[in-house]
């Protein structure tokens, strides 16, 4: 997840943070959240989660979830609003990993909560990069409003009309995770310890326990787990597209597979 300079012209997006997930149709997830400095200070780009799992109420839908935007106190939610600098994106890949050859991209118009996003694709990248994106404009593109959720008809990667549901706006952390045991077991991974002036401390030896359940056989916790995002005490911004599992299925050119790569990234033009 290091921040990669940019290789093409101030039109390009560079891509800061990336939450990896492999999926064959099953429920996954990935968490990520303030792993360095450059995503302190640049909220907007910081990906805590990604998910994709079946519809709860239609088992021919997959979803597809990006939590962005750490900490966001509870009751600010409301006036909480995507960066318009920042290109957000779903990649996807069939078959093998680490190319995407299918993205669905997001760009906000303006700051502020009247603002909306643009969604392009399902389509081809313009370029096959994991450092820079560029907008896949010629492509149609769909408008939604911020903080409303709304249905589409949109052509698939394959060409194939397909009926799409997308929400992007401000919802309550939906994840469970006990950081102070986390930054207890891995000190290095606690950005505070990566100022200039302190020493990084090192990982405890193994085994690693956390509390409340046995990471191994012969390792067990029980204390009771502490969830640092409990009773809705943070807010994140997210962007959930619910489609078709044979739309998501579907490659460019009208190919299928059984396997799909699904990781989410986001980009700013400066890189910075």
């Amino acid at each position: 997840m290091q921040l990669t300079r940019a290789l093409g012209t101030a039109a390009a997006f560079t891509a800061f943070a990336a939450a990896l997930l492999l999926t064959t149709m099953h429920p996954a997830r990935s968490t990520d959240l303030e792993d360095s400095q450059t995503l302190v200070n640049h909220p907007a780009t910081d990906i805590t989660d990604v998910y994709a799992f079946p519809a709860p109420d239609n088992a021919n839908n997959v979803v597809l979830v990006m939590n962005t935007d750490p900490l966001i106190p509870s009751g600010q939610g409301p006036s909480a609003s995507f960066d318009p600098s920042v290109l957000y994106q779903f990649q996807i890949s069939h078959g093998s990993a680490g190319v995407a050859d299918t993205v669905i991209q997001f760009v906000p118009n303006v700051s502020g909560t009247g603002q909306a996003l643009t969604m392009y694709g399902p389509a081809a990248p313009n370029a096959n990069s994991p450092s820079v994106s560029t907008v896949v404009s010629t492509t149609a593109s769909s408008t939604i409003p911020y903080n409303k959720a709304t249905t589409l008809t949109v052509n698939d990667a394959a060409g194939k009309s397909a009926t799409i549901k997308v929400f992007a706006g401000p919802r309550s952390d939906p994840d469970f995770f006990d950081l102070s045991r986390f930054y207890a077991i891995f000190p290095d991974a606690n950005y505070q310890n990566h100022q200039l002036t302190s020493v990084v401390p090192t990982p405890n030896p193994l085994p690693i326990t956390f509390r409340g359940f046995a990471t191994n056989s012969n390792a067990c916790d029980t204390s009771t787990a502490v969830d640092f995002f409990s009773s809705g005490k943070y807010n994140v911004l997210s962007i959930v597209v619910e489609m078709p599992k044979t739309a998501l299925a579907d490659e460019v050119g009208g190919g299928s597979s059984n396997t799909v790569n699904i990781w989410a990234t986001t980009s700013t033009a400066s890189g910075v």
